[in-house]
């Protein structure tokens, strides 16, 4: 998240500088982990691991504990909520949002009340229905 999100999050953040990176490298012992290296002196594996500085779509950008707890390579690893590029452009495994949506998120998250989040498709939630949905989340051990 940036600078001006402390104002208006109660959520523990980091906001993101030249020197920080995530590790994608399947077989980096910091496979799926924020790092962060000297950007004056960068290793050479730095370059692809690089977090987006200036990019608006990661003004808002919220970790999503996706196989961190260990990572497991080739689980899936920088996975986050940022803001989306457009309507139509999917995201390669982050959840996207308008900003706007984002921003309330932000806001609404607590880091006491040890939020969580369950993706399903799009048809399956249709099809479930609310209660539906519910059932399988409760299935799952998510309430």
């Amino acid at each position: 998240m940036t600078n001006r999100s402390r104002a208006v999050s109660e959520y523990p953040f980091h906001t993101v500088k030249p020197g920080d990176g995530w590790v994608d490298d399947l077989n980096s012992p910091n496979y799926n982990q924020h790092i962060e290296v000297d950007p004056m002196n960068p290793p050479a594996w730095y370059q692809k691991a690089k977090m987006r500085l200036g990019d608006f779509a990661y003004r808002w950008l919220i970790e999503i504990r996706h196989n961190s707890d260990p990572p497991v390579p080739g689980y899936g690893s920088a996975i986050f909520f940022h803001i989306r590029r457009g309507p139509t452009r999917p995201s390669a495994g982050c959840t996207t949002m308008a900003e706007p949506n984002l921003v309330t998120l932000v806001r609404w998250l607590r880091a006491a009340a040890n939020p969580i989040t369950s993706a399903f498709p799009e048809q399956s939630i249709w099809r479930a229905g609310k209660d539906g949905l519910y059932r399988i989340q409760k299935r799952l051990g998510l309430f």
